[in-house]
């Protein structure tokens, strides 16, 4: 279930990225779409192991997405008209990084019990 639920806050973080530069307003807005490209392809290259499950592609995403956390605090200090943008990236991104703590430790602690069941 967490897996379905960090994979849909990835693609939002996707799509609000991809959107970013356009939603912002004048003078940065509708004149940075190459920039919003420049920050939205690296967010694509562990989508499909994202989207399949993989603990590990979603480890990779969330430190991708670390430069992406750091642009929303700067966008929401330097930029109040497009503040709303920055704190929704940034509950996004928390949310995905909290979520991947969780599952991880979910799943090391699976391992370990796992292990002390075997026989020896």
């Amino acid at each position: 279930m967490r897996a379905k639920i960090t994979t849909a806050i990835y693609l939002a973080l996707l799509i609000l990225q991809l959107l970013w530069l356009w939603l912002l307003p004048a003078p940065a807005g509708y004149q940075s779409a190459w920039m919003a490209g420049l920050f939205g392809v690296p967010l694509l290259f562990p989508l499909a192991g994202i989207i399949k499950g993989s603990l590990r592609k979603a480890i990779i995403g969330a430190y991708i997405s670390m430069p992406h956390f750091m642009f929303a605090v700067a966008e929401g200090w330097a930029r109040p008209a497009g503040r709303w943008l920055a704190i929704t990236q940034l509950i996004l991104i928390i949310s995905y990084w909290v979520l991947q703590i969780q599952r991880g430790r979910r799943r090391k602690a699976a391992q370990a019990l796992s292990q002390s069941e075997a026989p020896t």
